[in-house]
């Protein structure tokens, strides 16, 4: 298990929870946590303020077109990452839309579990080097800062631009997924120099 999502917040902290985070760091498995159960209406939530400790990761939500709202976030943190990615209206077959950083949680594991899966593949294995990097906080920070546009200090996730306006209708398969390697390693490589 390389992603653990926490999709619900705590007031005040809960010390097994604060526990067993702390124990999964080593281990090297990424947690998510969503910044807010209450939108706007209170800061945010235990356990997503473990993220300015760089323990996990506090998920902001925005609408599809990647714009933060301030309907459903918490006022962003300063000095650090304050990640968001689509948790607004998410449509569903027979359901009602979907709304809250919950959500955004659960997508934003998602996409960092399929980085991760991507570079245990054996045709990239070896062009982005280790990818126990991207199972640490500041090697998957690094990664979203690269597919990310900043807003109002909330920075928007946009996974689709590590392919960098690639598509398979112009480009060989193989060269887009070398593109995307070399995106990776690049962001992997200087994400000590990346500012918040």
């Amino acid at each position: 298990m390389d992603v653990i999502c926490l999709p619900s917040g705590f007031e005040s902290e809960y010390r097994p929870i604060t526990s067993a985070i702390l124990n999964a760091k080593p281990s090297k498995v990424l947690i998510f946590a969503a910044a807010s159960n209450y939108g706007n209406t209170a800061g945010i939530f235990f356990p997503a303020w473990l993220s300015r400790f760089s323990d996990l990761f506090c998920l902001f939500s925005t609408t599809a077109g990647a714009k933060p709202t301030c309907e459903f976030n918490p006022a962003p943190m300063d000095s650090a990452y304050n990640f968001a990615i689509l948790g607004e209206d998410i449509q569903l077959p027979d359901t009602k839309p979907l709304t809250g950083t919950s959500f955004s949680t659960i997508i934003a594991a998602g996409v960092a579990a399929q980085i991760i899966d991507f570079s245990m593949q054996p045709d990239v294995r070896d062009e982005i080097g280790s990818n126990e990097i991207l199972r640490q906080v500041d090697g998957m920070s690094a990664i979203f800062a690269r597919m990310s546009a900043k807003e109002n200090k909330y920075h928007c996730l946009t996974p689709w631009t590590l392919l960098d306006g690639m598509t398979v209708q112009e480009h060989d398969e193989k060269d887009i997924r070398l593109a995307i390697c070399r995106t990776i390693a690049n962001a992997l490589k200087t994400r000590h120099k990346s500012r918040v």
